[in-house]
């Protein structure tokens, strides 16, 4: 079938990738050694609405008529707004760079800090629960967000259920998330606040870190890939494709690239699963 209508509804899983802050992978995903780093999952995702605001529309009038109509980019920022049926202390600590603490064995995070302002910058990775396309097939939807800032709600507490509401700031980024970079020949822009993707099967986005010394780096045991002819891995400072052998054709779990990765060098892969 041809990937490209589709239509759904709910939210499969939502996952964020905080983002190194410095060192020669700024901006990539915190990967730590050759097991794959999965990011960490929202628990109970509800709804995740966008807003990049509506088309400014600039009329020419004379004659007591519009005679022209020139259309022009929103100028009101590019947000997202995501409710959750579930609060976490440890997912709200590491949005706002704060620490869980421990009172005799209570657990306690603040929240209204003077540390407002300074919350993290995330990778973001929304799949749709259910879609089918035009002929009833079934398909995924992802839509991925290259740096996403979370900003975490205070609950309320009344007759209904909780709702925990986090407020996100998104920016546009020169690369997908896993450090390809957008070209006016291949992509059409050389920068992009979201990539939407359609495919056949669950779309994953994992992170390994080399150290001069893995040679095979592994999938999570629970999300093998789907085919490795639908893995790639990729480079994140460069942006380049990573030559290498899979394990299996199909079910593919450990990826061995042909030649060994530096210490630091950052590889995301996408696949299916």
């Amino acid at each position: 079938m041809t990937l490209d209508t589709s239509w759904g509804l709910d939210i499969y899983r939502v996952v964020l990738f905080p983002l190194f802050t410095s060192g020669v992978n700024k901006g990539g995903i915190q990967a730590v050694d050759e097991n794959a780093y999965e990011g960490v999952e929202v628990p109970g995702p509800t709804s995740f609405e966008f807003s990049f605001g509506s088309p400014r529309s600039i009329p020419n009038v004379s004659q007591g008529r519009v005679n022209d109509t020139i259309v022009l980019p929103s100028i009101d920022p590019k947000t997202a707004v995501m409710r959750c049926s579930y609060s976490s202390q440890t997912l709200n600590a590491m949005l706002s760079g704060l620490k869980v603490t421990t009172v005799g064995a209570a657990k306690v995070v603040e929240e209204g800090t003077d540390k407002e302002g300074q919350e993290i910058q995330c990778a973001l990775l929304l799949s749709q629960l259910v879609s089918h396309d035009d002929d009833g097939n079934v398909v995924w939807v992802t839509e991925l967000c290259p740096k996403a800032t979370l900003v975490p709600s205070p609950v309320n507490y009344n007759a209904d259920a909780l709702v925990k509401e986090y407020t996100i700031g998104l920016s546009q980024s020169p690369k997908r998330m896993w450090g390809e970079a957008l070209s006016l020949a291949t992509h059409g822009c050389t920068r992009a606040v979201k990539s939407q993707v359609v495919s056949n099967g669950r779309f994953n986005v994992i992170g390994w870190l080399g150290d001069c010394v893995a040679t095979a780096f592994v999938l999570p045991t629970d999300k093998p890939a789907l085919t490795s002819a639908g893995a790639k891995v990729w480079n994140f400072a460069t942006g380049a494709a990573v030559t290498g052998t899979w394990d299996h054709a199909t079910n593919a779990t450990t990826f061995t690239p042909t030649v060994t990765p530096d210490a630091l060098d950052l590889l995301i892969c996408t696949y299916e699963y």
